[in-house]
């Protein structure tokens, strides 16, 4: 993972190291190395676990067409977050194991910081927690 993949707020995990920062918990490298803290880092995988704990909820699954090719059936996930101004929708992709805001479909999500980023473009105004 490059540094400048990084922005202000995103979850990192820093290898050798059991706890999880945001990039500003962490000012510097020079910070890092006085700390002890190995300056590696590695993305977080997006998991059902942390959308769910992120108050999004499984609401459907589906591509169950009849023109939809058997191994595409049951491929997506739809997740919703009711927010007070905005309705947040994600979809998973059983197949590529790929999560992408409903809008962005194009726009492949693996990681909590590529979430993170996806929202803040979108003007979504959402932290999340791990």
């Amino acid at each position: 993972m490059k540094a400048k993949e990084l922005m202000i707020g995103d979850w990192v995990a820093f290898l050798g190291d059991p706890y999880q920062y945001t990039a500003n918990d962490i000012a510097s490298m020079a910070e890092c190395e006085a700390k002890g803290i190995p300056t590696n880092t590695t993305p977080i995988p997006l998991t059902h676990e942390i959308i769910t704990s992120n108050g999004f909820e499984l609401i459907e699954v589906g591509d169950n067409g009849p023109g939809t090719p058997r191994k595409n059936v049951n491929r997506y996930e739809k997740w919703i977050c009711k927010t007070t101004w905005i309705d947040i929708q994600m979809w998973y992709d059983r197949l590529t194991k790929d999560w992408c805001l409903h809008g962005v479909n194009s726009v492949k999500l693996k990681n909590v910081h590529e979430l993170q980023h996806a929202m803040r473009l979108c003007g979504i105004k959402k932290e999340i927690i791990l």
